[in-house]
């Protein structure tokens, strides 16, 4: 089928249900007979072909500078789709739910990766990022089983990996990230299975590469993350326990490692931990291998075992201290360090432990 524009009219300005493909096309969404589609001009508005399952190839036109958000959202026979290089911005959702889609190639002049874009795209193997692109956002290739590698150019203005962005991507075995990336958001790299070595800032959220059991070489970088305008770093919501439960609260904008954020990474043996890093949470390197670690700093957080369970320095007189005394946070970090030397002497005696 080809069509001079998508809806009721090329003139329209704003999305409604007249701009949908299902207005001239009816609302048999899951016509069998209907393969392809052809677009040669007009505009696109939200929700364009949305939910049309058995469309396999879409050419959209060549003056398009906007894919609008949840555009081919649930086209899950999608294979073929070629974006025009004039397109400036991708909405979110826009391919999410397409199970189908195997490559997309992203023009240079898109800024953003939008939330969810390519999530649930479970046969999605390549795609390129532009060096244009400052923002992946969050669970942008979420689901994205099949993908293998992603590059992204080194010189792009990226900063922030964000929540679950690649989340679930059991496939992925190398990412290269620029080196301008100060933060890797909670659930980033979960579950992504087959990764094998990665070299990431010194500010990591809740569980950004838990279950990552072939992930045997990290490399963490002195760069801190710092989120100006506000006193605390988006996503990055962190665990604490205190009083016998579990809690909720914002880190500080310095070098974290977050809640789980090694988690059940069972081939992880060795790691250095930068001076830029001050504060490691509860669980973070639960599961691994950990036989070697050098520390460059004192450290806030700290268990009876040290690697297992690390425990929020403020929280520390609650856990295993004093009880309900509260003891000025200086003395509270003091004694915290002073547990923490211990446990990492006693424990890897023969590893190298500097302040």
């Amino acid at each position: 089928m080809t069509i001079p524009f998508v809806g009721s009219s090329a003139d329209a300005t704003s999305a409604t249900d007249e701009t949908k493909f299902s207005y001239v096309a009816g609302n048999t969404r899951n016509l069998a007979s209907l393969k392809k589609v052809t677009v040669t001009g007009g505009k696109m508005f939200a929700e364009a072909f949305k939910g049309w399952s058995k469309i396999e190839s879409i050419t959209l036109p060549s003056g398009l500078t906007n894919i609008p958000h949840s555009a081919f959202y649930g086209c899950s026979s999608l294979k073929n789709i070629s974006i025009p290089s004039g397109v400036t911005s991708i909405g979110y959702y826009a391919f999410r739910g397409c199970s189908f889609l195997k490559s997309v190639n992203i023009p240079s002049g898109v800024k953003a990766i939008s939330e969810r874009l390519f999530d649930g795209c479970s046969s999605l193997e390549s795609v390129n990022i532009p060096s244009g692109v400052n923002e992946i956002m969050e669970s942008t290739f979420e689901g994205c089983s099949s993908l293998e590698n992603i590059q992204i150019p080194d010189n792009s203005s990226i900063t922030e990996i964000g929540n679950s962005a690649f989340c679930g991507c059991s496939s992925l075995k190398t990412i290269k990230l620029p080196s301008g990336v100060k933060a890797i958001f909670n659930y980033a790299f979960k579950d992504c299975e087959s990764l094998k070595s990665i070299t990431v800032p010194s500010s990591i959220g809740v569980s950004a590469f838990e279950g990552c059991s072939s992930l045997y070489i990290v490399s963490i970088t002195d760069k801190e993350y710092e989120y100006k305008g506000y006193p605390y770093p988006k996503y990055f919501e962190l665990q604490t326990y205190e009083n016998g439960s579990w809690s909720y609260y914002q880190g500080a904008d310095h070098g974290i490692i977050g809640t789980k954020a090694f988690k059940d990474c069972s081939r992880l043996t060795s790691l250095t931990i930068p001076k830029t890093v001050d504060e490691i949470c509860p669980y973070a390197f639960d599961g691994t291998s950990l036989t070697s670690v050098i520390v460059n700093r004192d450290l806030y957080l700290v268990n009876d075992n040290y690697y297992t369970m690390v425990i929020d320095v403020y929280a520390y007189y609650m856990w295993g201290g004093s009880g309900t005394d509260s003891f000025e946070a200086e003395q509270r970090r003091k004694n915290a360090n002073a547990l923490a030397k211990d446990y990492v002497d006693k424990r890897f005696a023969s590893s190298d432990l500097t302040k």
